[in-house]
């Protein structure tokens, strides 16, 4: 996990803008699980709202930093 998330950090300078509150979320998720602090079902969740918030966007950089924030929670 926190390979993962050492990947999904360096794109996330890509982004644009501050991450929204579901972004934010799922990468606390990330650093809780890394620590035994929540469940895998937590990160699965997680993962899901990412990936169907990604779709939501239409700048394709954008999405793909929102992605791999998905992919990496997911890990």
């Amino acid at each position: 996990m926190k390979w993962a998330i050492a990947c999904f950090e360096h794109v996330l300078a890509y982004y644009g803008s501050e991450p929204e509150q579901i972004l934010q979320d799922a990468i606390q998720f990330a650093y809780d699980w890394s620590e035994g602090r929540c469940a895998t079902g937590d990160l699965i969740q997680a993962s899901r709202k990412v990936h169907a918030f990604a779709k939501t966007i239409h700048d394709p950089v954008a999405r793909a930093v929102i992605r791999s924030i998905g992919q990496g929670v997911a890990t």
